[in-house]
């Protein structure tokens, strides 16, 4: 972990941040996390750079919440060519898988794209 350049003013947030949280929240993980955002933060980021860092974080954030109710259940993603034609034996054969994987409890996720990540959405089914 990269430690913040202006480190015990910025530890000092961490600990006042992590203080509200819930208790079963990995302390150790979150310092790090936290510890790592404000290296970042630190370092003087180009305002693009800041702006992609932001967008993973939150589009994790919104992911995690999606899946939460899922946490159990395994999980596959089928990403691939989107020019693969419905008459292509690869596209036959990512659907079969997608089809078997789901048959065994699998939840498949795919890009929702045509092609490959079509034939694992058509195989798997809803």
């Amino acid at each position: 972990m990269v430690e913040p350049a202006n480190g015990d003013a910025a530890w000092a947030l961490v600990d006042e941040a992590l203080a509200g949280l819930v208790p079963s929240v990995d302390r150790r993980l979150a310092e790090q996390l936290l510890g790592s955002a404000l290296g970042f933060l630190s370092d003087n980021p180009d305002p693009l750079d800041l702006k992609f860092a932001n967008a993973v974080i939150r589009e994790m954030r919104e992911a995690f919440a999606v899946f939460a109710p899922y946490r159990d259940v395994p999980k596959v993603t089928v990403f691939g060519s989107a020019r693969t034609a419905p008459d292509d034996p690869l596209y036959a054969q990512a659907s079969r898988i997608a089809s078997e994987l789901a048959e065994r409890g699998w939840m498949v996720v795919t890009g929702a794209g045509p092609g490959i990540m079509e034939a694992g959405l058509e195989g798997a089914g809803p």
